[in-house]
């Protein structure tokens, strides 16, 4: 998949309150436009989530910390020669989900060591879907499952290479328990260069987490 090719292909998240299952799209290919878009209208949610918080609470809530985030610099900054993928998960007429994605980093997995992953640079979620955040005003996301979808396409992103499903990323660490309990993904410990825990898929965990089979 091209980043400008704008593919897109079914996923399926859940219902905020309900929980039922709800069809969603992801978009392999995001425009700086359509970002910039993004993020005015996450930074316009988070920041009144924020702010009713701390009516309510006097301060006792952590910012996510992806806050400050601009997923337009990102695409405008993104490198060359092999540039990462961004996708958007959509759902009601909104992003509830970015991801950017490279391909080619080696596993650091002993039984896979040197193996290509796709490696996730960059993965959040809207602010309306974030539990964390909300639950200190008692309300519930818009939608969940952002996460796994997104993860979920990133397994198959890694197939679609070639490479097994293999992914590996470095988790923001109020996300670390996502990744390592909710994902079981490898975690392979603190990266001094990156200070953050770095976390993998084997193909046996990839398989695992994309259809519940162990392969």
């Amino acid at each position: 998949m091209a980043p400008d090719d704008q593919q897109v292909h079914p996923v399926v998240i859940q219902d905020g309150l309900t929980r039922e299952p709800i069809l969603a799209f992801v978009t392999a290919g995001v425009t700086e436009a359509e970002a910039e878009t993004v993020d005015l209208a996450w930074e316009r949610a988070l920041y009144s989530l924020l702010a009713r918080i701390l009516s309510k609470t006097k301060g006792d809530c952590r910012p996510p910390e992806h806050l400050g985030w601009s997923w337009r610099r990102k695409i405008a900054n993104r490198s060359e020669p092999i540039p990462p993928v961004f996708f958007a998960l959509r759902c009601g007429n909104d992003t509830q989900g970015m991801m950017a994605v490279t391909t080619g980093q080696p596993s650091r997995i002993p039984i896979q060591i040197g193996a290509p992953v796709v490696y996730i640079e960059y993965i959040s979620t809207a602010p309306w879907n974030l539990n964390d955040i909300l639950s200190h005003l008692n309300d519930t996301p818009r939608y969940r499952a952002i996460g796994s979808a997104l993860l979920a396409t990133a397994v198959q992103y890694s197939r679609d290479s070639g490479f097994g499903g293999r992914i590996g990323l470095h988790a923001l660490p109020q996300a670390e328990g996502f990744y390592r309990d909710a994902c079981e993904m490898t975690d392979l410990g603190y990266d001094r260069e990156h200070d953050l825990r770095y976390f993998e898929f084997t193909e046996k965990q990839a398989q695992r987490f994309f259809t519940g089979d162990e392969a």
